[in-house]
């Protein structure tokens, strides 16, 4: 096993699967971890919504596709026009990042899980990708029988989507701004 610091540095966004599916062995690794964040007064305010259904992740890949084109701002329409993108990057699986509901912690809660998921993905030679665009389908009435396949539980709300796969890239490191630091 590296070190913590070499996962962090050596993590990249991966938007490029193979076609095939993370064992379940590594997937349940990957899900501890996010179990053994951190969170505030030890609340744990997650619940992850595992998929790992292909049909189910091109349906809500093509709803977020749509509402990318119909409201998103200039960077999501411009991107939901290429004929080869896909939001959820065709990627085996995704795990929903879900929070309580009205709890000011849950968001960072939230947050330091996924962020634990994704470096545990790391050390197991599996990509990960954080995907923003998920939550433009949450709000609209047409959205609403695909969320409801999500099966978010009562009292929760989606923070943050992670696709997960073996990835079929190695992107190099891109710059970091190490200056935004002040020092009192």
């Amino acid at each position: 096993m590296g070190s913590v610091f070499d996962a962090i540095a050596g993590r990249r966004s991966i938007r490029k699967y193979e076609d095939r599916q993370i064992l379940k062995e590594e997937l349940d690794t990957i899900l501890k971890a996010g179990m053994l964040a951190p969170s505030a007064s030890n609340r744990q305010p997650w619940h992850f919504v595992v998929m790992q259904d292909r049909d189910l992740i091109e349906e809500v890949n093509d709803a977020i596709l749509d509402a990318m084109q119909k409201r998103g701002g200039a960077y999501a329409a411009t991107a939901a026009k290429k004929p080869d993108y896909a939001p959820l990057f065709h990627a085996p699986t995704v795990i929903l990042v879900c929070g309580v509901k009205d709890n000011r912690w849950s968001y960072g809660d939230c947050g330091l899980a996924a962020q634990n998921m994704a470096l545990a993905a790391h050390e197991l030679g599996i990509g990960s990708c954080m995907v923003g665009f998920i939550r433009s389908i949450l709000d609209e009435e047409a959205y609403a029988p695909v969320v409801s396949k999500l099966q978010i539980p009562e009292g929760y709300e989606l923070h943050y989507a992670f696709t997960f796969g073996y990835p079929m890239e190695s992107p190099d490191a891109r710059k970091r701004d190490f200056d935004k630091v002040t020092y009192l």
